[in-house]
């Protein structure tokens, strides 16, 4: 009897908890045991579900009511949907693009009418005039499908640009620096960092970075092993800018950090300012980088004697059974802070608040596999799993693969942060309330699914027209079922 009545104390905790999220849609689907989903919607307010099985491919057209306009299958699974690069959503088709066979610097667009669910295979494009160039990125992002490649031997880098089924539109760069080609393929994936969503202590514990603007695409490594580098055990962060427009680029380097006895650091770059959190078993920095004047504008460093000044709550920890919120015992012991960061990545989000406040989450990531996975694939490298004009990867998207997961929210493991708020301007600390995120939401709607029991065979978080939309793969129902934030 104590058992029931606390599990219906629970559902109706969860219940208040997720009262902002609202049904968009639910809808039957034959697919039961998904590799990939995939999502994109088009500027008319339509998106169109993707979901790769072990046999075929199945889709369904929803429009802006949250009803199905066309759905079909294809006899095809490209491999579970680990081949497919990215799509794009036009008015009347949706598009999505596979590697072709055998051929690198080519790919296959299929096209999904927005009517009639005709589905067409269409002639194979060009991506990149190099024959001997090598694929690094493939993502979606401003309704564009962006495709990085890079030719070792010429130190050239090519931004391939599909607005559509066309050839697309390339822009060739050619490096300075002679080891582009080890940063982009031996220190780790490129994380997709989309300017005004949410993103993350998962999404930003990557040290490799894609930031997109409107005329430029921003690449930042840190942690690179760096053979110029002054000293042994130097290392720093560094920035590639890429010209949308003209074939120009530019880099350049912060300075350099020793990481001897333990030393790490990651970045996050936002509003012309690179935040590096430094971190060693003893002590924990935030350093504020302003790239205009090239100085380093602010710089905390707080030892485990020291009380984390720019810290507004207690250390929250996400990802496991036992996760938490700030108690007050970790408000001024930096000592504990540093013990339950434990072994994870340095990790930064920063966010706008507020007129001329900026909130962040600081803290570390800690990979690690559930048995509790929600969600499971295995993509090759290269792959985002959103796209079109207003679907942007908030968590998950952007990455190469789809990871086992134990949430979407947090990833195959456990965020340790927390939360600070400063002046835009001055970078000093500031009072204010601090805003719940996405993650929490998410978070919180993913508890509730899981007290239900919900049979969950794939899932997928994705923007459509600015608000956040979860959906889900229900096996029990055999339903697809789509829940939306509002902001």
């Amino acid at each position: 009897m104590k058992k029931s009545f606390t599990l219906t104390l629970l559902l109706v905790l969860l219940a208040q908890l997720t009262f902002a999220q609202r049904p968009f849609a639910e809808l039957p689907i034959d697919a039961q045991n998904i590799s990939r989903m995939l999502a994109a919607t088009n500027s008319t307010g339509d998106v169109c579900m993707l979901t790769f099985g072990t046999i075929n491919t199945d889709f369904v057209v929803i429009d802006g009511k949250g009803q199905a306009v066309a759905s079909g299958a294809y006899p095809f699974n490209f491999s579970s949907g680990s081949t497919v690069l990215g799509t794009l959503g036009l008015p009347g088709s949706f598009l999505f693009f596979d590697k072709a066979q055998q051929e690198e610097t080519k790919i296959q667009p299929y096209r999904i009418d927005r009517n009639t669910g005709a589905f067409t295979a269409l002639a194979s494009l060009q991506a990149v005039p190099d024959p001997k160039s090598k694929l690094v990125r493939a993502f979606n992002a401003d309704g564009k499908l962006y495709m990085l490649f890079i030719n070792k031997k010429t130190n050239t880098l090519y931004l391939s640009i599909f607005k559509d089924e066309q050839a697309p539109e390339v822009r060739t760069y050619a490096l300075e620096d002679k080891h582009m080609y080890d940063r982009l393929f031996k220190n780790g994936e490129i994380q997709v960092m989309e300017p005004g969503m949410d993103q993350s202590m998962y999404s930003t514990y990557y040290i490799n970075k894609v930031y997109t603007y409107p005329d430029s695409l921003v690449l930042t490594f840190d942690l690179f092993e760096n053979p110029d580098a002054p000293n042994r055990g130097a290392l720093t962060t560094e920035l590639l800018t890429l010209d949308l427009h003209q074939d120009k680029s530019s880099f350049r380097k912060l300075p350099y950090l020793l990481t001897m006895k333990g030393l790490t650091f990651n970045s996050y770059l936002h509003q012309g300012n690179v935040y590096r959190f430094i971190i060693t078993k003893q002590s924990l920095q935030l350093q504020v980088h302003n790239l205009a004047t090239d100085k380093t504008q602010k710089h905390y460093y707080y030892t485990q004697e020291d009380a984390i000044g720019i810290m507004t709550a207690g250390v929250f920890r996400a990802g496991t059974a036992n996760s938490w919120s700030p108690h007050p015992d970790t408000l001024q012991n930096t000592a504990k802070v540093l013990r339950k960061m434990g072994n994870g990545y340095p990790a930064t989000v920063v966010q706008h608040l507020e007129a001329g406040k900026v909130q962040l989450l600081v803290g570390t990531y800690e990979v690690q596999q559930s048995k509790n996975s929600t969600v499971a694939s295995s993509v090759g490298r290269g792959i985002a799993s959103a796209a079109g004009p207003a679907a942007i990867p908030l968590m998950m998207a952007g990455l190469a693969m789809q990871v086992t997961s134990y949430t979407l929210a947090d990833g195959a493991g456990v965020s340790t942060y927390f939360q600070s708020i400063l002046t835009s301007d001055t970078k000093e600390p500031a009072q204010a309330s601090p805003r719940g995120s996405l993650q929490d939401e998410v978070r919180d709607f993913e508890n509730s699914l899981e007290v239900q029991k919900t049979k969950m065979g794939g899932a997928i978080l994705y923007s459509y027209q600015g608000q956040a939309h979860y959906a889900y793969l229900d096996k029990k129902l055999k339903k697809l079922v789509i829940t939306s934030f509002p902001k």
